[in-house]
């Protein structure tokens, strides 16, 4: 109810250099800025299209951002014009300027040539890679990208900090207890074991565990550790064992790495 109020003839003024406009009310969409705002358009997303979303990963939503994928560009497009009418007899429309598509190439053959990805009249770009959620998502499978971009991010960060961190007339009590390097990753690292493991068998990050991957081999010098070795030996070091990790709380006091 009280949720229901806030959006009962709300009114809103324009601030400029000149002076405030008169007020005028706000017809359609949500408060800008309300930390409610991705909670409530979220529910309205799935409320408006349940009846038209696929299983995950065919089909993955993330606020008013919409990821599809099929195996060719005549369903994807029978997919966009679905969507598109759904959403655009609710009063909403899909970006014709955001709106991109990926094309994985997994094998030689080239098929669908003369078939273009369109939503409605208008043909979609293709791209060579796109950002979703943080991650750089290249059509080759390569992940150079994806790394480059995230080392970028965090040098940025560290020399964002790197002023106040290494200022010898900065106070260390002001600067803060700061934990080692490897320490805090092994911590993020647990943390997001216990998240994984507490997910249904089904769930597609787990599924992601049982993958096989053939007709590769490690090559020479020292082997690259995988993903679930890793987590032993950070289990081996701390003396915990996969059960502590999967219970949230006695996880917290046994992982947890202050500063």
């Amino acid at each position: 109810m009280a949720i229901k109020d806030m959006y009962d003839g709300p009114k809103t003024q324009v601030r400029t250099v000149g002076g405030d406009s008169e007020h005028f009310p706000i017809e359609m969409g949500l408060h800008q800025g309300s930390t409610l705002k991705p909670f409530l358009f979220s529910l309205v997303m799935d409320a408006i299209t349940n009846h038209i979303q696929g299983e995950v990963p065919s089909c993955m939503l993330f606020v008013d951002d919409i990821v599809f994928i099929d195996e060719s560009r005549i369903d994807v497009n029978e997919r966009l014009e679905v969507w598109r009418q759904s959403l655009e007899s609710k009063g909403f429309k899909l970006s014709r300027t955001k709106t991109k598509y990926l094309e994985c190439k997994f094998s030689a053959e080239t098929g669908e040539v003369d078939v273009d990805v369109r939503l409605e009249s208008q043909v979609i770009p293709s791209r060579g890679s796109f950002k979703y959620l943080g991650s750089v998502i290249h059509g080759g499978g390569e992940i150079d990208e994806d790394v480059t971009h995230r080392i970028g991010v965090g040098w940025m960060k560290w020399r964002l900090a790197s002023g106040v961190l290494c200022d010898k007339r900065v106070l260390t009590i002001l600067k803060g207890a700061l934990a080692p390097i490897n320490e805090k990753m092994r911590e993020a690292r647990l943390r997001w074991f216990g998240h994984v493991q507490r997910r249904s068998p089904y769930a597609l990050v787990r599924r992601c565990e049982r993958l096989v991957v053939e007709g590769t081999r490690r090559g020479r010098g020292q082997h690259k550790k995988y993903w679930g070795e890793v987590i032993r030996q950070d289990m081996a070091r701390l003396q915990v064992s996969e059960d502590l990790i999967l219970d949230r709380k006695l996880r917290r006091s046994s992982i947890t790495v202050v500063g």
